[in-house]
Order: structure tokens, then sequence, then C-alpha cells
């Protein structure tokens, strides 16, 4: 049932930060969207009552808005969704390199993490690789982390000998 859900909140995120970026935003074009997804009608009925019910969503006469509870859920939880709107590899690679000096561990480990919980498989200790677009995200994530100086983005055709374990790593 869970697996079920994933590409429900996986929806409502891109329709919250991308295509509805109001206050509030109503259900039809989330809906609409759900549905193209391959959702059924009662899967995403009890997604928008979860959601209402764990205080993430509340609705309103001019629709759904997040609420406080759920914008800090959004912050926590939205990298863990990012992957899934990528559907097709455009046969890129993005090397995330980074340099990040030990005075700033926090912010080092915190990217690490965000990293991870994209999707991006570790090449080496302070190198990461990704299949997707992923240049605007870690771009916002340098700039929150303040770590715009020790982050570079590297994309390429090529992986090298490590490509095909690369390659199984993602199901590409």
């Amino acid at each position: 049932m869970k697996e079920k859900f994933i590409p429900l909140f996986a929806e409502f995120i891109r329709a919250i930060i991308i295509e509805v970026p109001k206050a509030f935003f109503t259900a039809d074009p989330i809906y609409r969207a759900m549905r193209r997804s391959g959702l059924r009608r009662n899967n995403i009925q009890r997604g928008i009552q979860n959601l209402r019910h764990r205080g993430i969503i509340e609705f309103n006469k001019n629709g759904y808005r997040l609420t406080g509870e759920g914008q800090h859920w959004l912050n926590r939880n939205k990298y863990r969704y990012f992957q899934s709107a990528h559907k097709i590899w455009d046969k890129k690679w993005r090397l995330i390199l980074f340099d990040i000096p030990t005075p700033m561990n926090k912010q080092r480990h915190a990217f690490r993490n965000r990293l991870k919980n994209i999707g991006a498989c570790m090449f080496q200790k302070s190198v990461f690789v990704f299949p997707y677009p992923c240049e605007e995200e870690i771009g916002y994530w340098c700039q929150e982390l303040e770590l715009s100086d020790y982050v570079d983005i590297v994309v390429t055709d090529h992986l090298g000998s490590k490509e095909p374990d690369i390659k199984k790593h993602f199901s590409i």
C-alpha cells in the first residue's frame, strides 16, 4: 500500500512547488496530474485525506493550502521525491564534485545526505554521480548551506570503466 502513496506525494510536491506556486491551489489540476500518472480515484482520495489528517494540507473555500507543519514536512521531504520527477534518461551523467573544508563539517554531511536522498551514487568519497538534470536543485542547496565555492557539477557522456556498474545501480 505504501508504494501507491509515493507517486501521490510526488505529484503533490510537484504541483505545490512547480505547477501551482500559489498560496492556495485547487484539487483539479493536481487530481488530473495524479490520474495521468496512473493512480486510481480511491487512492487519490485516501492520500488527500491522509495529508489532511496529518495536518500537512488544509482545505477551505479557496482550495488546498500547505499548513505550517506541511511547509516543514515539504522542506524535509521534497528531495526524497525528486528522482520520481525524472522518467527518461538523457544519456548524460552529472558528476557532483565537492571539497568542503573541515570547519564546515555539518554542511558537508547535510549536503552528502541530500545527495543520497535523491538517489545519487557515490563514485568516490567526495564525488557523486546522478543521471538526471539536478543542477538547479544542487545550486539551491549550495546557496542554502553556503557551499557554492566548494561544489562543482560536470556533465559528461561517459564514466569510464565504472559506467556499467553505475548503470546497473540506476537500472538504466
